[in-house]
């Protein structure tokens, strides 16, 4: 009975595929963003953002896999970091959010336009040092969140190489203890 089913299931997963543009895609892109969290560390962040003389960078950068079992609908995995660095003479605070999600990807027949939901794990680490603190890391549990995003593919449909893309996502993470981080960002990359 499991090899039946195994076949059934291989055969049904290749009838699809063959519908679609290749099997596999990489996408890899950098993004930017805002990130919201609601954890006591954040008030060390706090301060340091009250001063005028602040220095901020924000940036990540996203891996993913596409399966492309038909035209419409696709199946991916993937890693997302998202790192905060902010720092003020002798004091900083740092954060290192990394990810893992599984989701599926919708392309509406709207020209490259697409629409994605994804089912989240992660941990964020974050690195301090104020006045009042020596040099502090912290990592957050694991928790469980989802990701919705929105992206624009240039080239989908189209026999290419490489595909440039566009989008913006919203990530939600729990942390435990009553603590979540919202992060809304935006990213272009490719994918080939």
């Amino acid at each position: 009975m499991k090899k039946t089913l195994g076949i059934i299931f291989t055969s049904l997963v290749l009838l699809f595929s063959a519908n679609a543009e290749s099997l596999f895609n990489w996408d890899i892109a950098l993004s930017t963003g805002i990130p919201v969290h609601s954890s006591t560390t954040d008030e060390t962040k706090s301060d340091l953002l009250l001063s005028n003389s602040f220095n901020r960078v924000i940036t990540g950068f996203d891996a993913d896999m596409v399966y492309n079992f038909s035209d419409p609908l696709k199946f991916f995995i993937g890693t997302d970091t998202f790192c905060e660095f902010i720092w003020e003479k002798g004091n900083h605070f740092n954060s290192l959010d990394y990810s893992f999600y599984a989701g599926i990807k919708l392309f509406p027949n709207l020209a490259g336009f697409n629409m994605s939901v994804a089912y989240v794990i992660g941990s964020k680490a974050n690195f301090y040092k104020t006045v009042e603190t020596s040099n502090t890391s912290e990592n957050t549990k694991w928790g469980n969140g989802f990701r919705v995003s929105l992206e624009y593919d240039f080239f989908h449909g189209e026999e290419a190489t490489i595909y440039p893309i566009v989008g913006g996502y919203y990530r939600f993470m729990p942390r435990g203890n009553f603590s979540y981080d919202h992060i809304l960002a935006a990213y272009a990359g490719i994918r080939f």
